[in-house]
């Protein structure tokens, strides 16, 4: 009893401190055959994502890191070597295009548009940068930003927190995953005492489509261990299954969007089946109770995942 209390004490300090600020949450677990509904939070971390590397934002922070010296050092506005940098920037920029925002895509065409046509400006060695070219580069600084976002977004979505780096783009991701619920009181069970579960669940995801404007879907699955306790009954523990989940958000390519389709590219609604498949014994929820044999039941969480707000790439 002590260990598995110190157990859960140790899991909710490193969750709540190590993992909370990613994300708010929500989770219900429909009636056992026994006590039940039960509700609560949920937290989980990912813990490790497979995936090809992605170089679309190191390319496009790359090409702008070579076009800002290029014209910072260039005192005759957009000399040739200029105007060639800054077109490879553009060019890094189709292949990131479907994740960034269309607006901000077209305001830098038209800054940069704006800039490459002043060839002859003139400017003193005293002045680091002329507005234009200021402009241009706050600009393409904020795409190269967005760019990274979406790929963390992609990385994070629907958890407390990612360990994945942004480089690559996750296909499969393992988490690892905790919950702390309880079921009001109930006179048929736990002599009327309130009911706690907690569970902690490795498992596996697979993000099932690959488009940035329609990887809206994840399936996942996994197993674990649970803990029923109460002031009405003796805690006990068993194997906890969760055969299939489905978590359903907002695709990548709305987190820069704006507005609502940002609000909702950060949500993740997730539904599942989760499952005790050794049932419980007679007595297990209080004198009286009566033997329980496997039980699967539905289960819903909602999660706000904050992780891309709070990571930013710091560039060069």
């Amino acid at each position: 009893m002590r260990a598995m209390k110190r157990t859960a004490l140790f899991l909710a300090a490193f969750l709540v401190l190590g993992a909370a600020p990613a994300h708010a949450w929500w989770g219900w677990l429909d009636d056992l055959s026994g006590p039940g509904p039960f509700w609560g939070q949920q937290y989980e971390i990912r813990a490790y994502c497979f995936g090809p590397e992605d170089q679309k934002t190191k390319t496009l922070a790359d090409a702008l890191f070579k076009a800002k010296v290029a014209t910072y050092r260039s005192t005759n506005g957009a000399n040739d070597e200029v105007q060639r940098l800054w077109r490879e920037f553009d060019k890094a920029l189709d292949d990131a295009k479907p994740v960034l925002a269309p607006l901000d895509v077209a305001n830098f065409k038209s800054a940069m548009s704006t800039f490459l046509n002043r060839r002859e400006v003139q400017r003193a060695p005293s002045v680091e940068v002329d507005p234009a070219a200021a402009d241009l580069i706050a600009k393409a600084s904020s795409l190269v930003e967005q760019s990274y976002k979406a790929n963390v977004s992609i990385d994070s979505t629907g958890v407390s927190w990612s360990f994945c780096s942004p480089d690559s783009t996750r296909n499969t991701a393992i988490e690892i995953g905790a919950t702390f619920w309880q079921a009001n009181s109930n006179p048929a069970f736990a002599r009327d005492y309130t009911v706690r579960l907690i569970t902690l669940m490795p498992s596996i995801s697979y993000r099932l489509f690959k488009d940035p404007t329609h990887d809206a879907v994840d399936i996942g699955a996994g197993a674990g261990i649970y803990w029923f306790s109460s002031r009405g009954f003796n805690t006990f523990s068993g194997l906890l299954l969760q055969p299939a989940r489905v978590d359903v958000h907002g695709p990548t390519s709305w987190l820069n969007a704006g507005g609502l389709r940002t609000a909702i590219a950060l949500l993740t609604l997730r539904a599942g089946v989760l499952g005790f498949p050794g049932g419980f014994e007679a007595g297990a929820f209080g004198p009286g109770t009566k033997a329980i044999g496997a039980d699967f039941r539905p289960t819903l969480t909602v999660f706000v995942d904050v992780a891309p707000l709070l990571r930013s790439k710091t560039l060069k």
